[in-house]
């Protein structure tokens, strides 16, 4: 019951109706959320960086990594009896947050990187992203609850619905 914090490099899965999961201050990180409507299920990855370097499952926590946590995540949710036919994905985060020189952009361009490995991984996952909030350059919390999927982003400059939540309008 209540608030989960989903920390950098954790993933959280979560069955309690009454429960939110939560990534707070997301800069050049991506956020994966899923729901399985049907179970009411909701999972929260907060990755750092798009790939391990080392590509060595289990030798660093897999959870920082996009390519290892969320292939981590969808495994969690269906042990715990989510159907991926039925998931709502959504994609959050991969902020610029750091001003670089121009000849360094492309190697510090993590949010970006971030957010092109998700969708990667994603697609290969055959799970459609229904929706994002990606880029700028404002970092974001994000609450996802596990009564309806409904996801909310707030910034600096404001907060906003980005899912109002199955089987609701928005």
């Amino acid at each position: 019951m209540g608030v989960h914090a989903v920390n950098l490099g954790e993933m959280k899965v979560c069955q309690e109706p009454d429960s939110v999961l939560a990534a707070y201050g997301i800069g050049s990180c991506v956020v994966i959320c899923i729901f399985d409507p049907k179970v009411k299920i909701a999972g929260m990855l907060h990755a750092l960086l798009p790939t391990n370097p080392s590509q060595v499952v289990g030798e660093v926590n897999p959870y920082k990594y996009v390519d290892q946590g969320v292939p981590l995540l969808i495994s969690a949710i269906e042990k715990r009896g989510g159907q991926r036919r039925d998931f709502l994905t959504f994609l959050c985060g991969g902020a610029s947050v750091l001003r670089t020189p121009v000849e360094l952009g492309p190697l510090l361009q993590i949010g970006e990187r971030n957010v092109v490995a998700a969708r990667a991984v994603l697609k290969e996952e055959r799970l459609r992203i229904k929706v994002s909030d990606v880029g700028g350059e404002h970092g974001r919390t994000v609450r996802f609850f596990v009564e309806n999927g409904r996801l909310t982003i707030r910034t600096l400059a404001q907060e906003h619905v980005l899912y109002a939540g199955y089987g609701q309008r928005r």
